[in-house]
């Protein structure tokens, strides 16, 4: 309970000095007499102010910021939005395929003719 006390005097007193800060109420004294006197007009503008400043704050991610760019001459449009640069990477040997005797040979019962090579002979085995 007293954690509760003092925060919401914490609250109280922050809310306090941040609006004398801010002017939104001003002291006056005379001799037997204290006025306080309210800007509600500077009070409104401000929260409306502090409102759309956390919300920028929080949603500020989701607004794309757009960046002007500048397009070079060596940069080509491949027409999907990806820029190809020549000379950036290099160039990759591919080899060719290799070419068969033509089409594939089946055995009679159409299964695929595999030629399988002779064993190697190894020097000194009988």
């Amino acid at each position: 309970m007293r954690n509760l006390l003092a925060l919401i005097g914490l609250v109280v007193v922050l809310v306090g000095g941040v609006g004398w800060y801010l002017g939104w109420y001003s002291f006056g004294t005379e001799p037997g007499k204290v006025e306080v006197d309210f800007n509600t007009k500077k009070i409104a503008e401000d929260v409306r102010k502090g409102g759309q400043k956390v919300g920028e704050f929080l949603h500020g991610d989701q607004q794309e910021k757009k960046v002007e760019g500048k397009v070079t001459s060596n940069q080509k449009d491949s027409g999907d939005g990806w820029k190809i640069v020549p000379g950036l990477l290099p160039k990759i040997n591919v080899p060719e395929a290799p070419t068969g005797r033509g089409a594939a040979e089946f055995n009679p019962d159409g299964t695929p003719k595999v030629n399988v090579p002779p064993p190697p002979s190894f020097p000194g085995a009988k």
